[in-house]
């Protein structure tokens, strides 16, 4: 017996402009929550403390304790990637 497939409709486009993630505002916006959001609740490292790799494990880990949206997260993501020591 073949069944019939049901087309779902596409879901709607986001209405939000993209969003440079390198632009000195977006990386700006990201130190704010990182000093903000961060900062609630254990004192804060300075970016260039860890490599990238290990900015990487940590921020899989405490941007949801954070309860950062995923705009957030990308925006402290970006700031602490790009300040990141070698």
């Amino acid at each position: 017996m073949i069944t019939e497939r049901k087309q779902f409709p596409e879901p709607p486009k986001s209405t939000r402009p993209a969003i440079n993630a390198n632009t000195p505002e977006y990386i700006a916006a990201g130190k704010t929550l990182y000093e903000g959001k961060c900062n609630r609740c254990h004192d804060l490292k300075a970016p260039d403390v860890y490599t990238k790799e290990r900015w990487s494990s940590i921020l899989k880990i405490m941007t949801p304790r954070a309860r950062l949206d995923d705009e957030q997260a990308q925006q402290v993501t970006t700031y602490v990637m790009a300040n990141a020591g070698k």
